[in-house]
């Protein structure tokens, strides 16, 4: 099946599980795929898998999340093109074709609770539009951030909110909220005076310097 054709799909947490199954199943439907994922074991043993079944050309793997999958140097795209030893100047191309076909992306992590024994899940969901387009287009991602902020209406929805959220309602601690935000200094002044350190050793920004 080629139904995919043409398409760049990002799968966060595609290393292994139902995200390496996804993987799979988009890579056998024709899309060109990017895993994001933390795990590099995991992600060489995916593209392994991968290259077995006739896909090595159509597939790559990132060690980033979400939005830092979206902002790496050279391009989603251009990393599947790369290997295939194209010329760099497919990157707008590349670009061009994943601002196109990319309809939303949604990456999540889970969190230790404090209320009771187990782990929740928070999300950071990114629905396409023309302003994502757009932004990357001119390879501009680090506006990203701006954009699911505003769209909230439209159901997007930014990681370090969720936490934050879950921080209020004391379903997780400061200690694990901090430790899986992106912007430390947000929640830093939440730690306990024991925690300082790791704080300032995660180089989250101290109150004073934030006020200055």
């Amino acid at each position: 099946m080629t139904r995919l054709a043409g398409k760049v799909a990002i799968v966060t947490g595609g290393a292994s599980g139902l995200g390496r199954a996804t993987v799979m199943r988009f890579l056998a439907d024709g899309a060109k795929v990017v895993v994001a994922d933390l795990n590099e074991a995991n992600g060489a043993e995916t593209l392994a898998v991968a290259k077995a079944n006739g896909h090595g050309n159509d597939i790559a793997f990132v060690r980033r999340i979400l939005r830092q999958a979206l902002r790496h140097d050279v391009g989603i795209g251009q990393q599947i093109h790369v290997k295939r030893g194209t010329d760099c100047r497919i990157e707008n191309q590349a670009r061009a074709m994943l601002a196109n076909s990319l309809r939303g992306v949604v990456a999540q992590l889970l969190l230790k609770r404090s209320d009771r024994p187990g782990r929740i899940a928070v999300n950071e969901i990114l629905m396409a539009n023309a302003a994502v387009a757009a932004i990357i287009r001119e390879a501009a991602t680090q506006k990203l951030q701006d954009v699911i902020v505003s769209g909230r209406a439209q159901g997007m929805q930014f990681m370090d909110d969720t936490i934050w959220a879950l921080l209020e309602k004391g379903i997780v601690s400061a200690h694990e909220a901090f430790m899986k935000a992106i912007d430390k200094g947000r929640f830093r002044p939440f730690l306990s005076p024991e925690e300082e350190a790791l704080g300032n050793a995660a180089g989250a920004v101290r109150n004073d310097e934030r006020r200055r």
